[in-house]
This record gives C-alpha cells, structure tokens and sequence, in this order.
C-alpha cells in the first residue's frame, strides 16, 4: 500500500470528467496540504493506478464510459488497489443509490460543490479508516512475522516436517483476518459517519451529543477489540496477563463471516474471573485449531452446533470446547494428537490438534478429548495452569457479550 509517511504527502487520485470540477478538486486538496493526481476518464484512473498507487480515490459518480461506481468496483476487484478508500463525487448525494456505492466497495460520499469543511472531514475519516485496516493486516497477516512465529514454535515441536506449521496456520488465521477486516468495517464507518455529521455542525443539539456519546462507546468497543486481537498476531515473545473470556470472545468474533457461511450455532459459557498468564499469539492458535477441528466435525449435520465454555476449578481452568458432530471412534483416541493423522480426507492434514498439543505442553498446559460427553458428541478441553499471580476481581465484559450463553 502506499502509505502516508512522514516524509511525504499523502497521495490522492482525483477522478471528474469536468476540467472546472476538476481543477476544484485539485485546488481543495492542495490547500489541504496533499497530493494531487488527476484522470478524466475512468479509464484513465486504472491505467494511472496501474502505474502508481495513491492513499485515497475521490471519483466522480456521472461520467461517460466508464462511471465512478464501475472505476470502483474494478479498483476492489484488483489485489494491488483494493485497500484504497473511495469516495464517490455527487452533485445529488441524497438521490444517489447509496447501497450500490456500497456493494461496489466504496466508503461514503462528498457533495459538489465541494464544501470545505465537509470534504476535509470526510477525507480525513477515509484515510484513517484505511489505515486502521492497514494496521490490523499488518499485525493479523503479515506473511513475514507469521513465518517468524512458526520458526520459533518449530524449534519446539521434535517431529513434524519443515514448513506444516507456517503453511497451515497462514491457510487459516490469514484467511480469517482478511474476512475479518471486511466485517470490521461497517461498524467502524458507521461510527464515523456519526462523527462526520457532527464535526460539520455549527452547535450541538442535546440530540446530536446523545449520539456523540453513542459514537464514542463504538469507537471505545472496537478500538478495544482491535488491540486485544492484534496480541493474538504479534511476533513478540512476552507474556501477558490475559482474561480467556474476552480473549475466546475475541476470537469467536474473528471468525464470524466463517461461521455465518456454514451456518452453526456457537453458544458461550464463560466465567469472567479467569485468568492466565503467557504469550496471546500461541494460545489463539492452539484454540483456533481446536474451534476448526470442532468446525469440521459438524459440518455436515443438519443442526450444527458448537458450545464453547471457560471455566476454573482449585486447581486449573479450562477451555472447553463441545461438538455435536459424529465423534471420535474408540479405536482413534490414542493417536488424534500424532501428527499428520486424520479420521478426515483431504485437504484435511492432522496437522491442527497435534500443533494445538504442542503449544500448550510448551505453556504448561495440556488438552484431552472426551467422547461421548453427557448431550455432546466430543468436548476438547483446553486445561491451563491457573495465574496465581494475579487473582482478580472479574473484569468488564463489553455490553452485549454478558449472557451466560450467546449464538453468534
């Protein structure tokens, strides 16, 4: 991505077939201290964006040929620009159909004429919310620190092949946060735009600052959410005093487009007081190939449903996780934890509950399987050394995730 760097302006294509409408836009970005490239045809902005990359696409929506929704969707459809924000150029935003400019990828709309105040608060709003996406990829799905984690976690595990470790948990964990910065984006604009609406007013109704205060619970709750999950793909090696009912939540809501697609009920039981101290990124990949593994078991009942439940007792606490799947055979319970055995076929590998055992026996934790277990087919359960470091009072859960059992 072409980022905004210290060093240098912040790049911005400028789309209009008008050359009045044009030289306004130029006029108004360069007053705001940024730089400006100009196309007068859609086509002109691809062959341009074939060339270069720019921080942000101001387009507008009527032009001849190749409109700013058709320029739109073929920047997202492109794995080069994908990640830049557009904003759509209208004289008539209220009678635009916003929905389209939505499903075609882009971010929000500006008014022509251009009002200053409101195009620089908006273009501030898109580039910022590019580069809290930008940020989460990093931390999520860099191939490069991810590779690093597998190589450390590699040094550990006394049998498996060269490379199933990186491979495996890029397939999954990069799969998931690319899905997840496509979700997170819609609650992130949506409390923006409330902040746009307000920053352009002159006075502030009691109205508008009740919705200020929503505004800013949302930006709080996400922004919380976000720096929990980025521990989950950091590289660093230090130990972290970690609530498992956030962080299981967290991760849960990671997968979310995943779970929607197939269709499976998660419910949650969790106890807020636990607690565990150790490294987020090798514990979110141990319960990341146990939840998949409990994933594939149901896929293919008729009322798939996974129970997730964090829990303590005197001497250590669990996470467990229930199936309704078909269970593991008698015969396969002595083996499910060797690596490369499956009682799956392709592309399945085996590779997951064997790494996932690995893991914690490096975090002086261990994970077992019962099945049958009472109403579920199978329950893994992730067993953790309690942190008798810190016993604590039970943390703040965010509203909404309070409920001792919740469907995703």
């Amino acid at each position: 991505m072409a980022q905004p760097a210290q060093n240098r302006k912040t790049r911005v294509l400028a789309v209009d077939d008008t050359p009045d409408a044009l030289k306004q836009l130029r006029l108004a970005l360069r007053n705001a201290g940024l730089d400006c490239f100009t196309a007068q045809t859609g086509q002109a902005a691809i062959d341009f964006l074939n060339r270069e990359l720019v921080d942000l696409i101001i387009t507008d929506v009527s032009m001849p040929g190749m409109d700013g929704y058709e320029l739109c969707r073929q920047v997202k459809f492109q794995d080069r620009t994908r990640h830049i924000p557009v904003l759509f150029l209208s004289a008539n935003v209220l009678g635009e159909d916003r929905n389209r400019g939505i499903e075609v990828g882009g971010l929000d709309y500006l008014s022509k004429p251009i009002d200053h105040g409101e195009f620089n608060v908006r273009m501030r709003v898109a580039l910022t919310v590019a580069q809290l996406q930008e940020a989460l990829a990093d931390a999520l799905a860099a191939p490069a620190q991810l590779q690093a984690q597998a190589a450390q976690l590699q040094q550990r595990l006394t049998d498996s092949q060269p490379g199933i470790l990186a491979s495996h948990w890029q397939s999954h964990f990069g799969r998931m946060a690319a899905e997840f910065l496509v979700e997170v984006q819609q609650p992130l604009t949506s409390a923006i735009h409330g902040v746009q609406h307000l920053s352009v007013m002159d006075r502030i109704p009691d109205e508008a600052r009740d919705k200020l205060r929503l505004v800013d619970v949302d930006f709080r709750r996400v922004n919380l959410r976000l720096r929990r999950l980025m521990l989950v793909g950091s590289p660093s090696r230090a130990q972290r005093n970690i609530c498992l009912a956030e962080f299981v939540q967290d991760l849960i809501h990671l997968m979310a487009p995943q779970l929607h697609r197939v269709g499976v009920t998660i419910s949650t039981e969790f106890d807020p007081t636990c607690e565990w101290r150790g490294m987020p990124s090798e514990l979110g990949k141990a319960f990341l190939y146990v939840f998949n593994n409990a994933l594939d078991a149901v896929s293919e009942r008729e009322n798939p449903h996974v129970l997730i439940r964090v829990e303590h007792n005197d001497e250590r606490q669990f996470i467990r996780v229930a199936d309704n799947g078909p269970g593991v055979p008698e015969e396969a319970k002595p083996r499910i934890y060797e690596s490369f055995f499956t009682t799956k076929g392709p592309p399945h590998t085996g590779a997951g509950l064997y790494l996932a055992s690995a893991i914690l026996r490096a975090a002086n934790g261990s994970i077992d399987v019962e099945s049958p277990a009472g109403e579920w087919a199978t329950v893994f359960s992730i067993n953790l050394p309690l942190n008798t470091a810190a016993r604590f009072a039970a943390p703040m859960i965010p509203e909404g995730e309070q409920s001792s059992v919740a469907a995703v």
